[in-house]
């Protein structure tokens, strides 16, 4: 009887350990998909940055076509990913720039995000 309690709780050990393991490599992809999009979204923060701070009209946004970023860890000052723009004039009559950061962070995972900023003084 002790030996069927022991190979029983032996099998229900090792499925928790694999569903374990399988949890935790879920929670580390969600991990790295936001760590993608937070580096996306630090392109975007640096265009808005150089609208608000520097002064930059639309038209100027369009040198900043293709520049690439590397993202460092705040705290541990190692490189995280890097942001690639792009960068294109809206349509006439409108005034700005539509804008497309990519993300990719060091583990290979990436995002896209999208804005448009635009001229609305007359």
């Amino acid at each position: 009887m002790v030996l069927v309690i022991v190979a029983m709780l032996m099998v229900m050990f090792i499925g928790s350990i694999g569903v374990v393991s399988r949890e935790l490599h879920v929670t580390a992809d969600a991990t790295q998909k936001e760590r993608a999009y937070r580096i996306a979204e630090a392109g975007i923060q640096y265009v808005l940055f150089l609208v608000g701070s520097v002064g930059n009209t639309p038209a100027d946004l369009i040198q900043k076509n293709n520049f690439e970023h590397q993202v460092l860890d705040p705290v541990t000052n190692t490189p995280v990913g890097l942001y690639k723009l792009t960068v294109s004039l809206l349509p006439s009559p409108r005034d700005g720039v539509d804008i497309i950061s990519r993300g990719t962070s060091t583990s290979g995972f990436c995002s896209q995000v999208k804005a448009q900023v635009e001229n609305t003084s007359g």
